[in-house]
């Protein structure tokens, strides 16, 4: 019974603190303003971010085109060949001369679907351990914490697999449902992924563990969705006005700079809206410990 009634209060105590700390969403659409030198730090990070992924992209297609090249050269001559014994009238001469090139290039077709599947699985691993290392320092200046070598292991490993797993689900939904289902799911995967990824990423600054980690970002993620609609609805409201007004005065000032400005634009976006749900992150998670 007491034990009940401790629960009680505990509960109404939590409700009169969470009551009396109402968010303020003009205050906190206003913070999220407040720009200063771990921002700039969080921008230049998304850039050379954006610029190590084009990069992995020429290196990912300079690999591939040296992976599809011997597979090229090996089809090519059998279709040669078999060209050629059509012409000829498949005499047995030419039948033993495809059997030879066949056992010849079967080991080249057969090792491209081996490196084939090799690189994909590096390519993948590599580019999540990447996106990780670069959103562990650009949550480091967020938050502003200290550079330890064990925070940067245990927010690289716990992201990548967290990451893996949204991933796994994606492969899951496109390879098990139609095109129209397979589309939809997608779609509410990729925003359920972007929402309860910042709640993720914001309880990985704190020392709890994996399972935690994953309980508390889905259950925190589901009650306080209440808190966030309205900022959501002004990240999106502040990202399309300041879009057009921007491609309105290059329009007319400057259009060769449209290219330019639509790529400082994505940055600076990604940025600032990463920062402004971190604002909000930060003001509920007060309210959930009070």
């Amino acid at each position: 019974m007491k034990r009940k009634k401790e629960e009680r209060n505990k509960e109404r105590k939590e409700e009169q603190s969470s009551s009396s700390a109402k968010l303020s969403h003009l205050h906190l659409y206003y913070e999220a303003f407040k720009i200063d030198k771990q921002f700039g730090m969080t921008v230049l990070l998304d850039a050379a971010y954006l610029f190590t992924l084009f990069g992995l992209f020429l290196l990912f297609l300079g690999i591939l085109q040296a992976v599809l090249l011997p597979l090229a050269a090996a089809l090519q001559y059998i279709f040669g060949l078999f060209m050629a014994s059509t012409a000829i009238g498949a005499n047995g001469a030419m039948n033993s001369a495809m059997e030879i090139s066949l056992s010849k290039h079967v080991s080249t077709i057969t090792w491209f679907y081996a490196k084939f599947a090799l690189l994909v699985i590096v390519g993948i691993a590599v580019f999540l351990g990447i996106n990780s290392l670069y959103k562990a320092f650009i949550w480091l200046h967020i938050t502003k914490q200290k550079h330890t070598a064990q925070y940067l292991k245990k927010f690289v490993a716990i992201n990548m697999t967290w990451q893996a797993l949204w991933l796994l689900a994606a492969i899951i939904i496109f390879l098990g449902f139609t095109v129209k289902a397979a589309a939809a799911g997608l779609t509410i995967l990729l925003f359920a992924y972007l929402y309860f990824t910042a709640f993720f990423r914001a309880l990985l600054q704190e020392k709890h563990t994996m399972k935690k980690i994953y309980k508390e970002t889905f259950v925190f993620g589901v009650k306080k969705f209440r808190h966030f609609t309205v900022p959501i609805c002004m990240m999106f409201i502040t990202i399309i006005f300041s879009w057009m007004i921007g491609v309105i005065i290059l329009t007319i000032v400057a259009p060769f700079a449209l290219f330019i400005f639509g790529m400082a634009f994505i940055i600076l976006a990604v940025s600032w809206m990463r920062f402004y749900f971190y604002v909000v992150t930060k003001k509920v998670l007060k309210i959930k410990s009070s």
